[in-house]
């Protein structure tokens, strides 16, 4: 409609200057010409033709109005097959607003119910109402790329009334149905919705044995969760020593988000004269009418809240992801010998009621993966026979999936090294002689799948398996994510640990496990788990426990020099590694990305190598370094002084890890492509990132 106006006003505008030019022209001459023009050009005959013109112009006028009007008459016509006649009463009462566009997406009507409500859209470009009204109408030549993905409807409010709009698109028609009651009604239905949430003191514990019960410092950390439930709305009950419930409704927690969970500031800033402070971790969960299913889905984000490591809050809404608040402080090792005893019990009994133990790491295996895992198979062969012996059974040793191109070269090497070809065949089984191969047999009911040094479906080195067994353990030092071995029947996760390998030891060292003796050969390969993790003891999760860790595998013979050289590089790597490390760009302060030549495959451990160099120059706190794995896939190794927690940062791209050390691959995506989603989640997530200072 607006296009023909335009030629209709550009018409006009030809005519009426060309009457100018005609008539100037005949008066000019008329005036100035010869005497024969002017005896037969006289003024009656200049003023028929000024009639002429005139009457011109209006026919000229008249028929385009005519044209208009046949063209108005079409779309109301092609409006009124649409909804139907004589339900003018029927739409208003309805509040059902009507708007009919031409193929420029431009206004040509709309009804009386929309102009009564003081919204004019007429000849006015209908995305000038809301960008997002774009969305509903399909490309005008009928096609689409296969990334515009048109919607179906869309919601947008105008004057303070909410409209629900969908678009029919054989007609040009925009309907418009007013909904601000519906959403009045549903907002106030959720802000009554409940919200039940658990509050728990993380260390409570270890820090309670050295100090008096009624030590002011425990009664600061109770009050200060009463005041902060009083004053957000909820109620706070305590039915545990060291732990709250909150019970409270949706249009307060919104409250609690919006203050970012400060009670976990706060209670970590009370200790002043001690050197370990109290954290908190909290879990919520909403979304959900009953109770009782939210009090499960509660217990179960506080679970993950304490398995992360602590000193954060756990969000979960029903049916969909968990939202993770906090968390950035450094997990306090929880060096607690009993604690870890009963662990080792528990599993000890485990081993003893399966018939056999199958051991599994994460793909692309690294040295920690494998040596936890020979360090499982010793704990497992050790309580097997036992119980075999004792019982007068078969004793069926332990064993470890293991498959080659799913191991870092580093670690293939190490292995290769360390144990003759007859060892490596009694050890390290492919997954595919598992599940249907010569060694199926060892798959069955009664069979204990042991998962060492990842907790993530995904990440195992053959996920398969987790499908055909049913019991299941888990031993591993990284925070878990929403996307975890739920069907686990024991897991140890304990992310202040800078090991897997560490963690094994401690299983060993304080369990039941007596005359019990490692191979110098795991211990060996398990003692360059730590040096890989811990970055020969620089990193900061390596504490106490990380050294006496250490301590105990070389009393059971680990060779330190040998574990070194397991780590060391070859020219043309350590050449690759400055070459890499050349790239390094800053992206903010202290945060640095390197990234290798696309050409090139490298090996994620090449690319963590980077990382900690990175960390080695002055200033910088943080480094990620990008690399391609795959012919299509790049993988991102990150790491941090201890300033930073990249697992945060890696999870919010779909990685994950530990606080000083984190990971991720990313299919399909280029290392360019891969760098922007870096640049894009430091400059947004960062500051929460940072680790909090203690007082």
């Amino acid at each position: 409609m607006i296009k023909t106006l335009k030629k209709i006003n550009l018409g006009t505008l030809i005519i009426f200057g060309f009457n100018i030019v005609v008539i100037a022209a005949i008066i000019f001459t008329y005036f100035y010409a010869n005497e024969f023009f002017v005896e037969y050009i006289t003024m009656p005959v200049l003023l028929i033709i000024c009639l002429v013109l005139i009457v011109l112009t209006i026919l000229f006028n008249w028929i385009a109005m005519f044209a208009v009007n046949r063209r108005r008459r079409k779309n109301e016509l092609l409006t009124s097959e649409v909804i139907g006649n004589d339900i003018k009463e029927a739409y208003n009462y309805g509040m059902i607003g009507l708007v009919v566009i031409d193929e420029n997406k431009n206004v040509i009507w709309q009804n009386e119910f929309l102009t009564s409500r003081n919204i004019n859209l007429l000849d006015q470009p209908i995305k000038n109402l809301d960008g997002d009204i774009d969305k509903l109408i399909p490309p005008i030549d009928g096609t689409g790329g296969p990334s515009e993905a048109l919607a179906e409807e869309t919601q947008i409010i105008i004057d303070d009334k909410t409209y629900k709009i969908k678009f029919v698109a054989e007609a040009g028609l925009f309907i418009f149905k007013d909904v601000t009651e519906n959403e009045y009604l549903y907002k106030k239905i959720e802000d009554r919705s409940p919200v039940v949430g658990i509050c728990m003191i993380d260390n409570y514990t270890d820090l309670s044995a050295n100090r008096e019960m009624g030590n002011p410092l425990l009664a600061m950390v109770t009050s200060a969760v009463f005041e902060y439930g009083k004053e957000h709305g909820f109620l706070v009950r305590r039915y545990r020593d060291d732990a709250f419930i909150l019970v409270g409704d949706y249009e307060h927690f919104q409250l609690l988000v919006e203050d970012k969970f400060s009670l976990l500031d706060k209670v970590r800033n009370l200790e002043v004269e001690q050197e370990s402070p109290y954290t908190l971790s909290m879990g919520f969960a909403y979304n959900f009418p009953d109770s009782i299913k939210l009090n499960e889905m509660a217990v179960n984000a506080i679970d993950l809240a304490m398995n992360r490591g602590g000193d954060q809050v756990v969000v979960s809404k029903y049916g969909e992801e968990h939202t993770y608040y906090g968390g950035a402080s450094v997990a306090s090792a929880k060096h607690n010998k009993v604690k870890v005893r009963l662990t080792a019990d528990t599993l000890g009994s485990l081993i003893k009621s399966s018939s056999n133990v199958v051991i599994m790491g994460h793909t692309n295996a690294d040295l920690d993966a494998i040596g936890s895992a020979l360090g499982a198979k010793a704990m497992c062969d050790h309580i097997l026979e036992k119980e075999a012996e004792n019982k007068g059974k078969k004793f069926i040793p332990s064993v470890i999936v293991y498959d080659q191109k799913k191991v870092e070269n580093k670690t293939k090497q190490a292995v290769k090294a360390s144990f003759s070809r007859e060892e490596v065949d009694e050890i390290f089984y492919h997954p595919k002689d598992l599940l249907s191969g010569k060694n199926s047999n060892l798959i069955k009911s009664t069979t204990l799948l042991l998962i060492v040094d990842v907790a993530r479906p995904k990440m195992l080195m053959e996920p398969k398996l987790l499908n055909r067994l049913t019991k299941v353990s888990i031993i591993d030092h990284h925070r878990m994510t929403d996307d975890f071995i739920a069907e686990s029947v024991f897991n140890y996760i304990e992310p202040s640990a800078s090991s897997t390998s560490e963690l094994i030891t401690e299983l060993i060292q304080y369990g039941n496990f007596p005359e019990f003796k490692f191979p110098a050969k795991y211990a060996t390969i398990m003692l360059a788990g730590i040096y890989l993790d811990t970055n020969y003891f620089r990193s900061n999760t390596t504490g106490i426990r990380t050294f006496e860790a250490a301590m105990v595998l070389k009393e059971h013979g680990a060779d330190n020099t040998l574990a070194d050289e397991f780590l060391k590089d070859e020219y043309e790597e350590h050449a690759l590694v400055n070459k890499i490390l050349s790239t390094m760009d800053t992206i903010e302060l202290g945060v640095v990305v390197a990234k290798s030549d696309p050409k090139y495959l490298v090996e994620p451990a090449t690319l963590a190598k980077v990382a900690n160099k990175c960390l080695q120059v002055k200033g910088v706190n943080a480094a990620f370094v990008i690399g391609a794995v795959s012919s299509s896939d790049s993988q991102v190794s990150a790491r941090s002084d201890g300033s930073v927690n990249v697992q945060i940062l890696m999870e919010k791209m779909g990685g994950g890890g530990h606080q000083a050390a984190a990971a991720g691959r990313f299919e399909n995506q280029s290392i360019d492509e891969v760098e922007e989603r870096i640049r894009e989640t430091v400059k947004f997530h960062l500051s929460s990132a940072k680790v909090a200072e203690k007082k």
